[in-house]
């Protein structure tokens, strides 16, 4: 009997271990929603202690909780050359250097968004650990924001470096050492670095592509201020990033469609002129949008490969381009202009695939105005465009006929039969913009009116002026840019850090411009 009850105590504490073993921390049901982010109970040592000398931090907090791409999200200023080793055991955090850290030197642990709750997953945001290996603290703190020089946009995730000066610093500093303090800028742009030493600095942004805190690679964009900042508790620093002019390298072709040349460059160059080994085929590159990948058409009947000599800007190159099958391309040239044609405006026959007119097209494109064919001419704007010169009136209704064989593209085909509907509005049905410009230097400006996805739509080159006017604009959304051409040459221009040469100053309006038919939208911008 007594063995009996005994084989049943030992059963019931196997069970009872078991469930214990198998108990795992699980989100509790019932109740409100927790949304707070979890807190910090207790440190080792504590959080901005002096005069540290351990290899290892403890964290703790007062729930359990979980990391999130925590190696990513560490940031330790200034930087240390191989990142701590962090476990987590629970509610606690291990940070263990590997490295000797700096004497006498204050350091901060920011820890992003990686902390967060087990249950809900609510983020302890931009948690900072502060220590000093010296008897004191530092305190000084600088913050500031980053955006693109050109696009005027935010730059989320850049580096802003701090480098103090010192008899030794040279122009080369960004490209060869580790800064003394840095930070990365959040999602709007902004950036804080804090617990600075006393002196003066150089400050730089940097969108680090292979994340070793130095400019060595020719496609990361960099930002910096032409004279030392001495950090205070007021230091706001304003940095605009670019992308440094290089030499156009062309990498390399191939087949990528049917007749067309995908041609890779190392930047989008300025001008292309394109060759064969075989003299009487045409090859023409679409250089409508300049980038740095260029698609590039030409008739591929009876081609199994074919040498293409590329001069592009100031280099000259080859490519021997194999060909692959692929279906052949639909020729479908469309009309351009809107049902509503502005009547300053001129419509355009267009192609995605480069097309010629026939002899036939006069006899074989018409417009027609009650049922009667008016006058028309042919202006080609480029290989995929030609525009249709007619003479025009006010409201009034036109039909644009295009007969078979009116156009011809690369391959040799030819159209179908077109037809397009469309009428020229009044007045009051476009909208006009007033800009009104604050400035005080004569450097020419080009005022670029943009659509809300910054497609170029019009633009104005001025100087001195203060008034810019847009007139007769469909209504729609739109932006303003205006790009200071200091050196006149009809574009924007980017910098060049060792050159000292900042780049072009690009201004945008602040918000989207809601044009609405028949008003007069009036705006203001000040430029600096």
């Amino acid at each position: 009997m007594r063995h009996k009850k005994l084989i049943q105590v030992c059963i019931a504490l196997a069970i009872f271990l078991g469930l214990i073993g198998c108990a795992t921390v699980v989100r509790p049901t019932g109740g409100p929603k927790d949304e707070t982010p979890p807190a910090v109970s207790k440190s080792k040592p504590d959080n901005f202690s002096t005069s540290f000398v351990s290899k290892e931090i403890d964290i703790t907090f007062n729930e359990f909780i979980s990391l999130n791409d925590i190696y990513n999200q560490l940031v330790i200023s200034p930087p240390i050359e191989n990142k701590p080793n962090v476990v987590l055991k629970g509610k606690t955090i291990r940070i263990r250097f590997e490295d000797e850290l700096k004497k006498e030197t204050t350091y901060t642990l920011n820890f992003g968004n990686a902390i967060k709750d087990f249950t809900e997953g609510n983020v302890l945001e931009n948690y900072k650990f502060v220590f000093s290996t010296g008897n004191k603290l530092d305190s000084l703190a600088i913050s500031g924001h980053v955006k693109d020089a050109y696009e005027g946009e935010n730059t989320k995730g850049a580096l802003v470096l701090l480098y103090k000066d010192q008899p030794q610093y040279t122009d080369s500093i960004p490209y060869k050492s580790l800064p003394d303090y840095f930070s990365k800028t959040n999602g709007k742009g902004n950036f804080e670095i804090s617990n600075i030493a006393e002196g003066k600095y150089h400050i730089f942004a940097l969108l680090d592509q292979n994340s070793n805190y130095l400019f060595d690679v020719n496609t990361e964009k960099i930002a910096f201020v032409d004279e030392l900042i001495t950090p205070i508790d007021s230091s706001f620093i304003n940095l605009t990033m670019f992308r440094e002019t290089q030499e156009v390298v062309f990498l390399g072709g191939i087949n990528s469609s049917y007749g067309q040349i995908n041609l890779s460059f190392s930047k989008a160059p300025e001008t292309l002129s394109l060759k064969t080994d075989q003299a009487e085929l045409a090859i023409i590159p679409d250089m409508r949008a300049p980038a740095d990948s260029i698609i590039s058409w030409v008739n591929p009947a009876g081609l199994d490969s074919l040498q293409v000599f590329v001069l592009a800007d100031h280099i000259s190159d080859t490519s021997k381009i194999s060909f692959r099958k692929f279906t052949p391309k639909v020729f479908t040239p469309t009309y351009e202009g809107g049902k509503n044609l502005n009547p300053n405006e001129l419509p355009r026959i267009v192609s995605n695939i480069p097309f010629e007119i026939t002899e036939d097209t006069a006899n074989q494109t018409f417009v027609f105005k009650d049922g009667e064919a008016i006058p028309l001419s042919f202006i080609k704007e480029n290989d995929f465009s030609y525009i249709l010169d007619f003479s025009k009136q006010e409201d009034t209704q036109y039909q644009l006929k295009c007969f078979p064989n009116s156009f011809v593209d690369i391959f040799g085909n030819t159209n179908d039969s077109l037809s397009f509907d469309f009428r020229t509005g009044l007045p009051n049905e476009f909208a006009n913009l007033i800009i009104s410009l604050d400035h005080n230097n004569a450097n020419t400006k080009i005022v670029e009116l943009l659509n809300n996805k910054k497609k170029l739509i019009k633009k104005i080159e001025i100087s001195n002026e203060k008034t810019v006017s847009f007139d007769m604009i469909n209504p729609g959304q739109y932006l303003v840019r205006i790009i200071e051409d200091v050196n006149k040459n009809g574009k924007w221009d980017s910098g060049h850090y060792l050159e000292k040469r900042k780049p072009e100053k690009v201004y945008y309006y602040g918000q989207e411009i809601k044009l609405r038919a028949n008003w007069d939208f009036e705006i203001d911008m000040v430029l600096d």
